[in-house]
This record gives structure tokens, C-alpha cells and sequence, in this order.
């Protein structure tokens, strides 16, 4: 596991507290009132702790209106090096020196509105709804690890 990997797991992690806190299961007839407490203005208020962005009143991706934080651990993010990247090769991202990783380096997507919008997490909601509780399932497990920890350990306090 590389801190990429660990963020991600820690991500889906809250998102599974979040829902329960709110008494919902991960159901496509749920989706409204999930895009709904996945809002960044609802979460910032909530969670103030979870993000930077949060904490700073600042939302990570300005040009989206609506900010929905549920798929903020994009799908075409590469997870599967440390540095992360595009999958979808888009020249929306960029990347940010000075980090943690292993090259000093983190693929940034601020940039990117695509799966951001309430529409869109709609709709990746209602194609990929196994996907998350596949993703919820393996970070409810993964934070559990001594690797995990050591890992998120690295990341910056928010």
C-alpha cells in the first residue's frame, strides 16, 4: 500500500461513516438524499476535520457548481502508483511538486469538473453502485491495517 492507496481507503472509509450517520444504505433509491450529504457545503460544515478544503471554505475543484465530494477518489484517478495520474489521460490535471510521494510528486485534478457535478455522481451512482460498496467494503477493512496506519501517518494533518 503507498499513501495514494491509503488516502483512498481513508476516503471511502468516512464516506461509509457519513452514510451512516445519515441512516442510509449505499441504494440507488437513496441517490438523491446521498448526493444531497455528499454536497461540499454539507460536509464542510459536518466534517470540517475531513479536508483542508472543508476547513478553509475553499472548495478543491471552484469551477464546479454544486461540488459533490462523494467520488472526490476519482475512478480515473491511478491509484495504482504512488504518485497517482489520469487514466483518462486528461490534460485538466497537473501535477504538484513537493509531496509526500515517492517522486515528490501528485498528480492534481483540481482543475477537472467531470465527475463532480450532483449529475454526474448521479449517474456514475446508478452505473457503478457495486463498485462503491466494493470500495466501501475494502477500506472498511484496509484502515484496520498496520500498513494503513503507517501509511496515512505520512499524509499532512488537514
Amino acid at each position: 500500500m503507498h499513501l495514494n492507496q491509503a488516502w483512498d481507503y481513508r476516503h471511502w472509509n468516512w464516506i461509509s461513516e457519513e452514510l451512516e450517520e445519515a441512516g442510509l444504505e449505499l441504494t440507488l433509491e437513496n441517490t438523491p438524499r446521498i448526493i444531497d450529504i455528499m454536497d461540499f457545503r454539507v460536509r464542510g460544515k459536518k466534517h470540517p476535520e475531513r479536508c483542508s478544503c472543508y476547513k478553509n471554505k475553499r472548495p478543491c475543484h471552484a469551477k464546479v457548481n454544486n461540488l459533490n465530494c462523494l467520488i472526490c477518489a476519482c475512478h480515473q484517478y491511478d491509484l495504482n502508483i504512488d504518485e497517482g495520474g489520469c487514466l483518462a489521460k486528461s490534460k485538466l490535471g497537473k501535477w504538484f511538486y513537493g509531496s509526500k510521494t515517492s517522486t515528490g510528486r501528485t498528480w492534481n485534478c483540481e482543475d477537472c469538473p467531470v465527475y463532480h457535478t450532483p449529475n454526474a455522481v448521479k449517474n456514475y451512482l446508478e452505473k457503478n453502485i457495486e463498485v462503491i460498496r466494493r470500495k466501501i467494503a475494502e477500506a472498511r477493512e484496509a484502515v484496520k491495517t498496520e500498513e494503513y496506519k503507517r501509511e496515512i501517518a505520512k499524509l499532512s494533518p488537514i
